[in-house]
């Protein structure tokens, strides 16, 4: 009997027994594919129990028959009185014998172009979309998480390059969405904590955007081994419970603090973190915190929001530089699922320092969707259609507004149509105890369909989010693809549909797409008026000690109005702007935030003294700052205009590699998705593999701190057990005893490896296969390193060429070949042409390690 027909018997006698039966076929499933279809039906299932509307229940229902591929049996309890006659809103129809009621797709003839085009869409498909590679575990992987081997090649390029990090250096880490970012900072704390000494407890903070993220965060790792005790830092929180949590934190109880750029940058708490920065020595007893590293969330917003709408985002780089210098160890992580050329460029200006800055790239586009676009002709025909829509949607679904009045209209309007598991989200909300409210709710399955501003969603793991609609247009293609990455975390299929108004009246979405898109900078008149208005209430602090730059205080909320009195909280946010943008433009650094409520106040080092003379907007040493605005504006209509050829269908192209191209600076050619309307027309089907990118990236300088017993270059050991089998475990014990941290070998032996490393004394414990080690496009860390030879490896000329490559970019690595004495190449013992140094034969490695130690 196959697990579909013994959900159909279960159901066919109660919910309750239909969910006792779905868990437990779920605990016995093979394959994914089954995995995933019953555990979406344990959902549907369990959400039916809890719904009462019959809205909410006929939406399941129709899911629950979608994913059994259109016909359901169930019990004649199973309908609520009334539910019979809201079928056929849902598609469905009741069919069967009256003791045997079976619920059925009521598949009519429909030639409406949205609905073919959604239909089409949510033909049911339970495969893995997600045509990634796994890669080897290591034993930093295994020691320090659950996971028995990483998702991606380039998580695990990630998880190398934060565990080799130099001092005070900075990581950038674009991933999809799902391929698992927060993995760095799920391992960061235990990895950090390794390299302390006595009591001091290793911690980081993670800045994120949105408050519903910081929840959502702190409640999934809070149960997590080794991250107990960490928690969100939101101003929801009373003054009580705010100081016992940074108390929490000062003690070194709280390994993972995550909270907003505004709450980092408030006084208290960044005093918080400069104490937590320094050394035990210099702390009072008990204060045990060590932060190690500044992790930043979504980190392609920096230049958007940072830019007018959350200017803190741009003054980040001023709290990790003042963070430096009290313990120049900072290290500083930046997070994305992708990043433009304008973000990039602005990370890379403000957090590169002395050099030490690495970025690894996936270069993957998500390809687990299908998109559908419609034009409506106004936005009363968009708003019908969503109303229609919604009732199609699989659930969970989430739909997107760009005004906070559109949301709250669509959400009262489905409210009245009887949906009960629905909430509001935006950024307007009242407390932040109702967004935790509905991000918990979200979270726990209590919700089904939540409609939202750009407020809700980011970086919220809710893995089996089926739909996403956006009711707008986003004013950027990078929020677009932000937002539909809200759904699919699964690798399993999902939806995507743009409902977008194009006409000639007010209610065009491009042309309020266009007005948000260019907002936030500042005309070239008022540009230097505001810049005025700051200097001439400004308050000169003492010039800075090593470079003799003039240092002032800006009140923030100076301004004039038309009778010259400095005005207040009005010009707060637009001499924000003013000050990012000057940075930006190297004129000035943002150093410290006073945020007094009664006159906030930021602290700045003047780098262009010409400013000191208050220069009219004519003048000419403006024009660079006019040009960097103008670029930018610039940029981001073209940005715009590009994503709109794509969604109209004027650029023949596919919608997500178009929008990828836009989103992703420097991005490769990618495979067409197959699921757009483009790919659909033209018989493009899905790519079966992608090549991940980011392998090559890693630090010029070596990272181990151990000492190991061997000669830079090639060295040569024979091993006891040729074959690597059952003398493998010896084998690896001796080699960690040496100081080798790092050990590639063919894939069997490999994930064999990995096990051994784990309870080994090796730091680090890399482990890489052999494919890994001839990609052109790959490197391995600067690590002492042994490369198992198997007796038949058929290619050692080219491994010695790939070791000698290696050798050219790190000149003081050392690479210790494990070969058979018996391996030749062109008729000459391996060992010969490798190495200048005689080869060691494994016991050796004993009494070289002894030596270590003495």
């Amino acid at each position: 009997m196959s697990d579909l027909d013994v959900v159909f018997k279960a159901t066919a006698q109660s919910m309750e027994t239909a969910i006792a039966v779905c868990k437990t076929t779920l605990a016995e499933a093979v394959s994914e594919s089954e995995c995933w279809r019953l555990r979406s039906l344990l959902r549907c299932f369990k959400a039916l129990q809890a719904a009462d509307a019959r809205a909410d229940r006929g939406a399941l229902w129709q899911e629950a028959v979608r994913l059994v591929g259109g016909r359901l049996p169930i019990s004649r309890e199973a309908l609520h009185p009334g539910d019979q006659e809201f079928l056929s809103r849902f598609g469905l129809r009741l069919g069967g014998i009256e003791s045997q009621p079976v619920l059925l797709l009521d598949a009519k003839e429909d030639h409406d172009p949205l609905h073919v085009c959604i239909d089409e869409a949510l033909q049911l498909d339970v495969s893995l979309r997600q045509p990634y590679q796994t890669a080897v575990a290591d034993a930093l992987l295994l020691r320090f998480s659950r996971y028995l081997h990483y998702r991606t090649p380039t998580q695990k390029a990630a998880i190398q390059a934060l565990a080799c990090m130099p001092s005070g250096a900075s990581l950038l880490v674009t991933m999809p969405t799902g391929a698992g970012k927060s993995l760095l900072f799920e391992l960061a704390p235990a990895w950090w904590q390794t390299t302390l000494m006595g009591l001091e407890r290793a911690c980081a903070v993670v800045i994120v955007p949105t408050v519903a993220l910081a929840l959502a965060h702190a409640s999934h790792f809070a149960t997590h081994p080794g991250l107990k005790g960490s928690a969100a830092l939101v101003s929801e929180l009373s003054g009580e419970k705010r100081g016992a949590l940074l108390d929490a934190f000062r003690r070194g109880e709280v390994p993972l603090l995550f909270l907003s750029p505004e709450m980092a940058l408030s006084t208290s708490v960044r005093q918080v973190l400069i104490e937590a920065s320094r050394h035990s020595t210099d702390k009072p007893l008990g204060l045990n915190a060590r932060l190690m590293g500044v992790f930043i969330d979504e980190a392609h917003i920096i230049e958007s929001w940072g830019r007018s709408f959350r200017p803190d985002f741009q003054r980040l780089p001023g709290l990790v530089h003042m963070l430096r210098k009290t313990s120049p160890e900072i290290r500083t992580i930046l997070l994305s699922a992708t990043i433009g050329d304008a973000a990039r460029n602005e990370i890379i200006r403000a957090y590169e320092v002395s050099g030490r800055f690495l970025a690894i790239d996936a270069r993957v586009p998500r390809y687990e969707l299908d998109l559908v676009t419609y034009r409506c002709p106004n936005a009363q025909e968009r708003m019908r259609r969503v109303i229609e829509l919604v009732d199609r949607l699989p659930r969970p679904a989430l739909v997107y507004t760009t005004l906070v009045t559109d949301a709250l209209e669509l959400g009262d309007t489905l409210a009245k149509r009887g949906y009960k598991r629905l909430a509001v989200y935006t950024g307007e909300m009242g407390s932040e105890g109702e967004r935790k409210r509905v991000v918990d709710d979200w979270l726990a399955d209590r919700l089904d369909l939540v409609v939202a501003t750009s407020a809700f969603g980011m970086g919220i793991d809710k893995r089996d989010v089926r739909a996403v609609v956006h009711a707008c247009v986003p004013e950027s293609p990078a929020r677009y693809y932000q937002e539909i990455g809200r759904a699919s975390r699964d690798g399993h299929q999902g939806l995507a549909v743009i409902l977008w108004v194009g006409s000639a009246g007010s209610d065009d979405d491009w042309k309020l797409a266009r007005r948000q898109a260019v907002s936030g900078w500042l005309t070239p008149e008022l540009l230097a008026s505001r810049w005025q208005t700051l200097l001439a209430n400004a308050q000169t602090s003492s010039p800075d000690e090593k470079t003799g730059e003039p240092r002032f205080a800006l009140v923030l909320d100076a301004g004039r109005n038309k009778a010259g009195d400095i005005k207040g909280d009005y010009h707060r946010l637009w001499n924000m702007s003013l000050l990012n943008l000057l940075q930006r433009s190297g004129l000035l650094q943002v150093d410290v935030v006073e945020d007094s409520a009664e006159m906030p106040v930021w602290r700045i080092t003047l780098l262009a003294n010409w400013l000191l003379e208050s220069p009219l907007a004519t003048d000419l040493r403006w024009v660079p700052v006019i040009a960097l605005r103008d670029a930018e504006q610039q940029a981001s209509r073209e940005d715009l205009e590009h994503f709109r050829c794509l969604i109209d269908g004027s650029e023949p192209n596919c919608i997500l590699t178009g929008t990828f191209d836009l989103v992703e600076a420097g991005s490769n050619i990618v495979d067409p998705c197959g699921r757009c309307e483009f790919c659909r027309r033209n018989e493009f089907t899905p790519p079966q593999e992608v090549t991940f990118h980011g392998l090559k990236a890693r630090w010029s300088e070596p990272c181990f701190f151990k000492p190991h017993a061997f000669v830079a270059g090639v060295s040569v050991v024979h091993p006891l057990d040729e074959h690597f089998g059952e003398g493998l475990r010896d084998l690896v014990i001796r080699l960690a005893a040496a100081g080798i941290e790092q050990f590639v070998a063919p894939s069997g032996v490999a994930e064999r490896l990995s096990l051994l490393l784990k309870d080994s004394p090796c730091q680090f414990g890399f482990v890489h296969d052999f494919e890994t080690l001839e990609r052109a496009d790959a490197a391995i860390a600067n690590l002492p390193t042994a490369v198992l030879v198997s007796v038949d490896y058929k290619n050692p000329r080219q491994l010695l060429q790939r070791l000698e490559s290696l050798e050219d970019v790190a000149r003081e690595q050392c690479f210790v070949l494990v070969v058979s004495s018996d391996l030749q190449v062109e008729g000459r013992p391996m060992a010969q042409v490798a190495s200048v140094v005689a080869p060691i034969r494994e016991r050796a490695l004993e009494s070289m390690a002894r030596r270590l130690v003495l």
